[in-house]
């Protein structure tokens, strides 16, 4: 039985949007020597023995505006089942996510 390989086991952490929400409202970029709350975050993770952090990308908004395009609620009248499906065709024609939608807002977070 061969062993497993010990120098690609990694130790990451989940980070809610909760957490996220909260480095965010306590950030002040002029006192902090990271850029981000994210990198803050990723920092502090490290600083306890996390190999990574595991987070989510997209936050309640994109969540709501998703299910608004993408379920339809059964006994859904056609007039509203016709909209969100031409809404979601929009969209999936030229993906895109408002800043207020994601976690990460620029390369390298």
């Amino acid at each position: 039985m061969s062993a497993w390989p010990t120098s690609s086991a990694t130790v990451s952490t989940l980070l809610t949007l909760s957490d996220i929400t909260t480095a965010s409202a306590s950030f002040d970029p002029d006192s902090s020597e990271y850029e981000t709350p994210l990198l803050q975050l990723l920092s502090e993770a490290r600083s306890k023995g996390y190999d990574s952090i595991s987070l989510p990308l997209t936050t309640e908004k994109w969540r709501a505006r998703w299910a608004e395009m993408c379920l339809l609620k059964p006994g859904s009248d056609r007039d509203k089942e016709i909209g969100a499906e031409q809404k979601a065709e929009r969209w999936r024609s030229r993906p895109g996510f408002s800043m207020d939608e994601v976690t990460l807002t620029r390369l390298g977070e």
